[in-house]
């Protein structure tokens, strides 16, 4: 997509800019996050592209095809999850997926082989309403890979799951990624795009503000110092301060601002007044501290 713009109108006039000259472009193979806070425009980017909501302004293309005149030219090739599954909830897990199955003109050996493929073959005759969250996510998995596609796109796939729930799914998008197929993952989970994704997109406000494989990312903003911890860190920020290395407090540990093939130098130097760290590490950044330097918004 480039330069696409969305503005919904406002019941009391007027209108709201949901994208703002968003320029994003996807590989294939692989699972590529798709990172913003709530209100960033990751749902709506995800409806222009499977032609649900039609821009403003910009091109919006998938699998090549324009997705507001050819999307019915690659709509078989697409699977997707955006916002809420709808699922009828007396129904079992086969009946729903049966019926989706039915819309496509897909055999019901299709149905089996997509419950099987996510776990929930040994709970498909049962109830929907019967279901854990987790479960319904995982059926609504199942809808998305009727079609056998090569795309998928999951808007929050994880949202609301436990922490064992959220395990599952990454585990079965990760085994996705493997077969072969791409999958874009909108999220607002900083940690889990860290541990899920191998490419990420990073939105704020409706624009794009860094895109990139998760370890360049990574490294780009990776810090340059150390990170210690000591029983009494305002004694030891003093000590170090006073030897000429730089040094700041934050949550009860210092950063140094020196190579980390010098920290040896920060014992010593802590050692000759009788202070001992317990831990002494190279200062690592995680995807929030990037989240945070490039959008200057808080973590979502």
């Amino acid at each position: 997509m480039r330069g696409l713009k969305k503005d919904y109108r406002r019941l009391r006039g007027g209108t709201t800019r949901a994208l703002d000259g968003l320029d994003l472009e996807v590989e294939a193979g692989g699972v590529f996050g798709f990172l913003g806070p709530n209100g960033s425009g990751k749902t709506t980017t995800f409806r222009c592209l499977l032609g649900l909501a039609r821009p403003t302004s910009g091109t919006c293309r998938i699998l090549g095809a324009d997705s507001q005149r050819d999307l019915h030219r690659v709509v078989a090739r697409v699977g997707s999850i955006v916002e809420t599954p709808a699922l009828f909830p007396t129904f079992s897990g086969r009946r729903n997926l049966e019926l989706l199955a039915a819309l496509h003109d897909l055999p019901d050996t299709r149905v089996e082989e997509v419950l099987e493929s996510v776990g929930l073959a040994d709970r498909a005759r049962h109830a929907v309403k019967t279901y854990s969250l987790g479960m319904r996510q995982r059926l609504a998995l199942a809808g998305a890979l009727l079609k056998d596609p090569e795309l998928l796109l999951l808007d929050e796939p994880a949202n609301g799951l436990d922490p064992a729930g959220i395990r599952e799914v990454r585990e079965l998008l990760r085994s996705l990624a493997r077969e072969g197929r791409t999958v874009v993952v909108s999220s607002h989970i900083l940690s889990e795009v860290q541990l899920m994704c191998d490419r990420v997109a990073i939105v704020s406000r409706g624009r794009l503000v860094a895109q990139g494989d998760v370890d360049d990312l990574l490294r780009r903003a990776q810090g340059s110092g150390v990170l210690v911890r000591l029983d009494d860190p305002a004694r030891g920020a003093e000590v170090l301060r006073a030897a000429g290395m730089e040094t700041t407090e934050s949550d009860g540990a210092l950063r140094v601002a020196i190579p980390p093939r010098e920290a040896a130098g920060v014992a010593r130097t802590l050692a000759g007044s009788g202070l001992y760290p317990y831990e002494l590490r190279p200062d690592e950044v995680d995807l929030e501290t990037v989240f945070l330097e490039l959008t200057g918004e808080q973590a979502p």
